[in-house]
């Protein structure tokens, strides 16, 4: 057994203990994930450049599976300090699904390598098993005041979906890392469960028959435009279908903009953009990660909506700024990048070169403000809501600020791809939407 699995095996332990011993105090996982990651972002590089001819290049904070470790259990204590619960299956999946999977599988590369396919199964079913195990064995010593009312079984069922889910996600590609995307996933997706049968409300629009209609005729005709290809239009179909339940035809509305003027931006001299090779994949033709990088944060703010109709209120102005956000990114990228005169790196402001990831542009800039702008006055004129509108307008454009920022940093360096910063781009306006309507 390396050394890296020894130590991961320590840490993972030590936290076991820590949970058992102060059956469960959610402040001692926030004062370890602080400390660890104090000890990794500061001490650790300090001893490094002491320690190694004081050469600047070891003071560098090397990702590592400890430093997410700790970013997602501090991610997780912010998210449900409230309800630890969440945070402990969130933490249990992500802890005994990860040690499990990485030990089997980590001396075995070289047979799966031949196997992709089988792997990356066995692999989920591995995580799953492991991380619905290990975290059910683990709340049978919690305390029971933390489980909101519930039986220990709920719980244990709860857990199931979520660790499974996780598990897929720990398999996507560009996510940054297996331990810090797999807690988050598998907390919030334990939260959204059981929040879905404890207080869930499923009821159909008494216009669902004509809406249902004009979403099967979007599908049709956005594969048959040849922008987006089939997998592509029966996820937008879906995405449109949310969008319908959680916010009526106004939502339906944001959407159909959003697409119209995406495509339009995203053809507008096409050729110009070969020449430079600066058109997007695939020709420009949309597909499935395509929509849902893009639209999916929206979609999943309609079907909330529509679950949680006491919340409308919170999700249909997150669904409007993730779909703003989105907006505003094609503007500036597709846009900049024909428009610009000068190109800098969001990070430096160093002149950098066109199209790179992180680099922008002030005309690429204000388009940005426009596609932004475009989302957030339809929503207004459509709802009445105009202060609703200039908070998604401004959420809009934060999110294609972080888009810029992410390209610059954790795409740039491979623990992204475009997809996965798209995702950041529109999480982030749909948070900044609800933080911004909160006070």
């Amino acid at each position: 057994m390396g050394n890296a699995v020894i130590n991961r095996l320590f840490l993972f332990f030590v936290t076991v203990l820590i949970l058992l011993a102060g059956r469960i105090t959610s402040g001692l996982l926030l004062i370890i994930a602080l400390l660890l990651l104090f000890f990794k972002i500061v001490i650790l590089p300090v001893i490094s450049y002491l320690l190694k001819g004081k050469d600047k290049q070891n003071l560098y904070v090397r990702p590592s599976n400890e430093l997410f470790y700790a970013l997602s259990l501090i991610i997780l204590y912010l998210l449900f300090y409230q309800k630890p619960i969440y945070l402990i299956t969130g933490w249990g999946i992500m802890g005994f699904g990860n040690f499990f999977t990485e030990t089997i599988f980590s001396s075995r590369n070289r047979f799966f390598s031949h196997y992709p396919k089988v792997k990356r199964i066995l692999t989920v079913l591995t995580f799953s098993v492991a991380g619905v195990i290990g975290t059910g064995f683990l709340l049978t010593f919690i305390h029971p005041r933390i489980f909101l009312d519930q039986p220990l079984i709920f719980w244990w069922i709860i857990i199931i979906p979520a660790a499974i889910i996780a598990g897929i996600f720990r398999e996507i590609d560009g996510l940054i890392h297996p331990y810090f995307i797999t807690g988050i996933v598998a907390g919030l997706i334990t939260w959204l469960t059981a929040e879905i049968i404890l207080h869930g409300s499923f009821f159909l629009p008494v216009n669902i028959w004509p809406g249902g209609g004009i979403v099967v005729i979007f599908v049709v005709l956005s594969y048959l435009s040849g922008k987006i290809d089939l997998t592509g239009s029966i996820a937008g179909g879906l995405i449109a279908l949310g969008l319908f339940l959680g916010g009526g035809w106004g939502s339906l509305g944001l959407l159909f903009i959003f697409f119209v003027t995406g495509t339009f931006v995203s053809s507008w001299k096409k050729e110009e953009k070969k020449a430079l090779k600066l058109e997007q994949e695939n020709e420009g033709k949309r597909s499935i990660n395509n929509a849902l990088s893009n639209g999916g944060i929206a979609g999943l703010s309609g079907f909330l909506a529509w679950i949680f109709p006491q919340h409308e209120t919170v999700f249909l102005p997150m669904l409007a700024a993730s779909l703003a956000a989105a907006a505003s990114d094609t503007f500036s990228s597709e846009l900049g990048n024909v428009y610009g005169k000068t190109y800098r790196n969001i990070l430096t402001f160093r002149k950098d070169e066109r199209g790179k990831d992180g680099v922008i542009s002030l005309e690429g800039s204000l388009l940005g403000l426009l596609g932004s702008g475009i989302i957030a006055m339809i929503y207004g004129l459509w709802f009445g809501l105009y202060a609703q509108a200039i908070v998604i307008f401004v959420a809009g454009y934060s999110g294609n600020l972080m888009d810029s920022f992410l390209g610059a940093t954790l795409q740039k360096h491979g623990y992204m791809n475009n997809d996965t910063v798209n995702v950041g781009c529109t999480l982030l306006a749909a948070l900044v939407a609800y933080w911004g309507l909160s006070f």
